[in-house]
């Protein structure tokens, strides 16, 4: 299960931060701060993050484990 939600949630960051591009003047470093941390995507970012936290602890209690 764990796996499962690590795997979903780097999907959705992923397709989320190829929304769009910024220019090629930009460093590669300043491209993935925005494409993940911007104002813009920063909501869907969060939302992605908690979608992934509840997953994870739906699959511990599934587990057994607490």
């Amino acid at each position: 299960m764990r796996r499962f939600a690590a795997t979903l949630l780097m999907i959705g960051l992923s397709g989320i931060a190829n929304a769009h591009t910024l220019d090629s003047e930009r460093s590669l470093v300043e491209t993935l701060w925005h494409q993940v941390l911007g104002g813009h995507h920063l909501p869907y970012t969060l939302g992605l993050m908690a979608c992934g936290v509840v997953l994870f602890l739906i699959g511990r209690r599934i587990g057994g484990r607490s």
